[in-house]
């Protein structure tokens, strides 16, 4: 018997996002020959135009999970389910919003972070209520929910104390490259973007609480004038759009702007190549949803050294190429990034494939209990 599984975009129209539902991907993937799973996605007009859409069909195709069956509807209220039905969906996931709990068919709702408790600062008194009305009304109608770190699941157990903790599922930390990121030519995509041969990255968008600014200070502290920082990611925050600008002024003031190269949100293809090319990946951020947010996971993937704040989420992070920071302090960072300028050694292609085989299969079987318990509690 099939089992028909609907993944559902809508609502996680950022990169972090995106790269979160090809994790997902990739799990049912693994296991959809051992347990006849079919995979599909169900696209709402609006996103199937967007340019994060078209590079996750790229990906698709990269990752030969062309096959993968799409479907376009209106609204999630006019022909949604009338779609679902026509094309015998046993369950939709994840599913960043709240369905409602009549909704006919089974769904796993997923809550990404709690980001308004611990940084309210960043955002309007509106945003924390909007955001925490929504978060209360998925716990309330959904069966089970996903979420992407034990850290999450924490802050559920926490904030909501009625909710069980029984239906709460932690996604395993479970990196995984494909295969042709492994043989990627970086000299050819360094060129592409006037980067040179020594460089360290951050794949962040340009969010507060990314902490950009630790970074640039870190990295204008080695004054070394042979290095580069390169930046991929969207560079707009819409809760503060003069950041950019005081992130580039401060980069005046160090004195490293003509060292610091920010291409904006380019080719997934594109950023690992520049990846695998680079010193180190840094991570500063204050704050995620998933382990080291989804730059981390590819950099593991594909045997790159990272540098990572010491926030609790990222404590989950596994990884033997892996240095921590006190998150915020400029000086840690900065003597972490000197120990990766005389390179390490990288694993070999064979080790980072079947690391990346076994890990996939591990979130594939993790969904898949999600999945059957979901339906035993529609059952």
């Amino acid at each position: 018997m099939t089992l028909r599984v609907t993944l559902l975009p809508e609502h996680f129209n950022w990169a972090g996002g995106f790269d979160f539902l090809r994790h997902i991907l990739n799990g049912l993937a693994s296991i959809s020959s051992k347990y006849n799973v079919e995979i599909s996605i169900a696209v709402k007009q609006e996103l199937a135009v967007s340019e994060l859409y078209s590079q996750l069909l790229d990906y698709l195709t990269q990752s030969h999970l062309s096959s993968i069956k799409t479907f376009i509807y209106q609204t999630i209220k006019t022909d949604f389910v009338d779609l679902l039905n026509q094309h015998n969906i046993d369950i939709v996931m994840p599913v960043n919003a709240d369905l409602g709990a009549d909704f006919p068919l089974p769904w796993v709702s997923y809550i990404p972070d709690f980001q308004h408790r611990y940084l309210f600062l960043n955002f309007t008194e509106s945003e924390c209520f909007s955001r925490e009305t929504a978060f209360v009304a998925r716990l309330r109608d959904c069966k089970t929910m996903l979420v992407n770190s034990n850290a999450v699941k924490d802050d559920i157990v926490h904030f909501y104390p009625w909710v069980n903790p029984e239906r709460i599922f932690s996604l395993p930390y479970s990196p995984h490259p494909l295969p042709e990121w492994l043989n990627l030519d970086s000299e050819h995509v360094r060129e592409k973007y006037s980067v040179g041969s020594r460089y360290f990255m951050i794949c962040n968008q340009f969010w507060l609480h990314k902490d950009h600014k630790t970074a640039f200070t870190a990295f204008a502290s080695l004054k070394r004038s042979d290095l580069q920082l390169v930046c991929t990611g969207n560079v707009n925050d819409y809760r503060r759009p003069e950041y950019l600008d005081e992130l580039l002024e401060w980069a005046s003031e160090l004195r490293i702007s003509n060292q610091l190269l920010l291409l904006g949100h380019i080719p997934k293809l594109d950023q690992i190549a520049l990846l695998g090319g680079s010193l180190a990946l840094l991570q500063p951020t204050l704050f995620e949803g998933g382990p080291g947010g989804g730059a981390v996971y590819d950099a593991i993937s594909i045997g790159k050294p990272v540098i990572l704040s010491d926030i609790k989420v990222n404590q989950e992070v596994m990884s033997e190429d892996l240095t921590y920071f006190k998150a915020g302090d400029a000086e840690q960072l900065a003597n972490a990034m000197v120990t990766q300028l005389s390179g390490s050694p990288k694993p070999s292609t064979d080790t980072l494939i079947n690391n990346g085989i076994k890990n996939q299969q591990k979130l594939g079987e993790a969904l898949y209990d999600i999945i059957q318990k979901t339906l035993a509690y529609y059952k």
